[in-house]
């Protein structure tokens, strides 16, 4: 009786011992189903690489018009009996009238695109691919107009260039909120890699700026027609990238891992150079800026503070550099109603550097840090509204330049006026 007992439990505790088994086999197999296999590294570059492109693609439109100074002012803008050493209102007034109209209309679609729905009814990435068209476009027109002689329409050109300005931006900046919002998702090395190719694009933009000028120093519809040409090549190359990002191994698996994780928490709950040189602002301001934001960007990435006092104690801290800009007061000397208490170039040079990478590891790391421990739902929308305030900040600033500018030509005025 006894024996038989037992044999019945021995029969029993091998029943069970089998069905936990093959229930655990189960369980296994649904856990490999949707755990996906880890990509190499050549895959997990290519993805790096890709986004890297959309983000230096992003300010492009932006970086030219600022950049290429002397390709719009001194030679488009220019009339045809216009005497040399002289400026018209055009060119006066060319840098605040772009700023403006570059962020006036980037704002205002910013907001749309990020708290309307009129922007819904098309995914993130047609809403990327749209802004491509556009900024093709763009390239294709500006290459036409390089082309054209234009000074005896000066008049138009400015008002065609000004509305390019205000439509291209508009266009760039649900390009950027966009692609935020569709790479926060992913791991945040890659959302700071759409940062470094932000910031790489000014210094790209740069030096092709300066590349064409040497190239066609004498001719500069020449070096135009080069400068936007290059500028088509590479928007086309990230346009390809932009489209090709879903079909790579890195960011199925990022998407995949996101799944994983949610059915997880489900189950568990003047020295050194003379400001009248032509390369002192592609040099010291442009190509500088753009490079040390670059370097911040890349710090960013390298360490990143979790600490949200950090920031805001930094960004505060920031406001220095405002007064210290006053002491360098680079206006030419005809112009300046504030003496220059600072002569050195190398100090001023110091001085870009350090409000650059300060404003390049801010920015990286505050992007960073903004989705990283929001639920996955609303991690996109926190990267889209993050890019909205970047570009609210850039909007402010720039309007500045308008009353600084007006300012320093009335002084000019003035002085001419005593001297007369």
């Amino acid at each position: 009786m006894i024996k038989s007992d037992l044999c019945e439990n021995d029969s029993l505790l091998e029943n069970e011992t089998s069905i936990c088994k093959e229930g655990l086999n189960n369980e296994t197999k649904n856990v490999s189903i949707i755990d996906p296999q880890q990509p190499n590294q050549r895959s997990r570059l290519i993805l790096y690489f890709f986004i890297y492109l959309i983000g230096v693609s992003i300010l492009l439109p932006y970086n030219i018009f600022i950049s290429a100074y002397q390709y719009f002012v001194q030679h488009k803008l220019k009339f045809v009996d216009q005497k040399d050493g002289t400026t018209n209102v055009y060119q006066d007034y060319y840098i605040s009238y772009v700023g403006i109209s570059v962020q006036a209309l980037a704002l205002v679609t910013a907001a749309l695109n990020n708290f309307t729905s009129l922007f819904n009814r098309f995914t993130l990435l047609q809403r990327i691919k749209i802004s491509y068209i556009a900024a093709i476009l763009f390239c294709l027109i500006s290459i036409i107009l390089a082309i054209v002689d234009t000074s005896n329409y000066v008049f138009c050109y400015f008002i065609m260039t000004i509305f390019m300005a205000f439509l291209i931006n508009g266009f760039q900046s649900i390009l950027q909120c966009c692609t935020f919002g569709y790479i926060a998702t992913l791991d945040k090395t890659y959302l700071n890699c759409v940062n470094i190719g932000m910031n790489t694009s000014g210094v790209v933009t740069t030096l092709l700026v300066m590349l064409t000028s040497a190239v066609f120093e004498k001719n500069l519809s020449y070096a135009g027609i080069l400068l936007f040409s290059i500028a088509l090549l590479i928007t086309l190359i990230a346009f390809a990238a932009s489209q090709s990002i879903p079909n790579t191994m890195a960011y199925k698996y990022e998407i995949n891992k996101t799944k994983v994780i949610k059915v997880s928490q489900k189950i568990d709950n003047e020295e050194n150079v003379s400001l009248h040189h032509p390369y002192f602002k592609a040099l010291v301001v442009f190509l500088n800026f753009n490079l040390f934001a670059l370097l911040g960007s890349l710090l960013a990435s390298v360490y990143c503070s979790q600490n949200d006092n950090f920031y805001l104690i930094t960004t505060i801290s920031r406001i220095l550099f405002l007064p210290l800009a006053l002491l360098f007061n680079l206006s030419p000397k005809e112009t300046r109603f504030i003496p220059r208490l600072i002569k050195s170039d190398l100090m001023f040079g110091i001085f870009v550097s350090l409000l650059a990478i300060s404003n390049g590891y801010i920015l990286s790391g505050a992007v960073m840090m903004i989705p990283e421990n929001l639920p996955n739902k609303i991690k996109g929308s926190s990267a889209m509204l993050a890019g909205l305030v970047i570009l609210s900040a850039i909007f402010l600033g720039l309007c500045l330049a308008f009353p600084l500018n007006y300012l320093s030509l009335l002084e000019n005025s003035n002085s001419a006026n005593l001297i007369i």
